[in-house]
């Protein structure tokens, strides 16, 4: 299963879950430009250090550290969820740290 796949299986989690279709896209959209930028093929292909490289590449190129938090926030949404349907074990640890230790660096 490619990871566009995964992401709209989680677009359908989201309307189970009767989130707004505003919200749907958005996470939908937000996702995908971290796909796109880490090429990542399967769950395990999410890394911490592919986070931080998309992170660093949003910071540099002028981002607001508040869309930045919601791109972090919206990774993070995905990877539980990956979690959550057995897709994948150990994003949720890695991310857990990479959340903190981004929103400790961004906020400064």
């Amino acid at each position: 299963m490619g990871m566009m796949e995964y992401v709209e299986e989680w677009v359908i989690d989201m309307r189970v879950r009767e989130l707004s279709e505003g919200s749907i896209a958005v996470n939908r959209t937000l996702i995908q430009y971290y796909l796109n930028y880490s090429n990542a093929q399967t769950p395990q292909d999410i890394t911490t250090s592919s986070i931080k490289a998309f992170m660093l590449d949003k910071k540099e190129k002028g981002c607001k550290p508040q869309y930045i938090n919601n791109l972090l926030k919206t990774i993070k949404v995905f990877c539980n969820w990956l979690v959550e349907e057995e897709y994948a074990l150990l994003i949720y640890i890695t991310y857990t740290y990479m959340y903190t230790l981004l929103r400790w660096t961004i906020q400064f």
